[in-house]
């Protein structure tokens, strides 16, 4: 009898350092600078790494913005992707 074994796809394999955790924050996506746009958004999953991020319509985040979370913290991310209105952000700065 032979076994039949899936084919993972090389790009669900999941590379990240750190495991993320399903959360549910409110948080905001700044850039453009001083005269810059302001997104609301929810954070679903989240490590010291990074974390997925959900707006409420598709929008085009450039590769690099802020993600200031309503508690004050703020971390510079780099998008790693994007589906939809899905970002998987990389956090590039420990935050402030």
């Amino acid at each position: 009898m032979n076994a039949v074994l899936p084919i993972l796809n090389p790009s669900h394999v999941d590379r990240r350092r750190e495991r993320r955790v399903s959360v549910l924050k409110s948080a905001k996506i700044i850039y453009g600078g001083s005269w810059g746009t302001i997104v609301d958004c929810l954070i679903l999953d989240l490590s010291d790494q990074g974390g997925r991020v959900e707006t409420i319509l598709a929008v085009d985040i450039p590769d690099y913005f802020y993600v200031k979370f309503n508690d004050g913290a703020e971390h510079l991310g780099h998008r790693r992707w994007s589906s939809g209105n899905q970002i998987g952000v990389e956090f590039v700065s420990g935050g402030t």
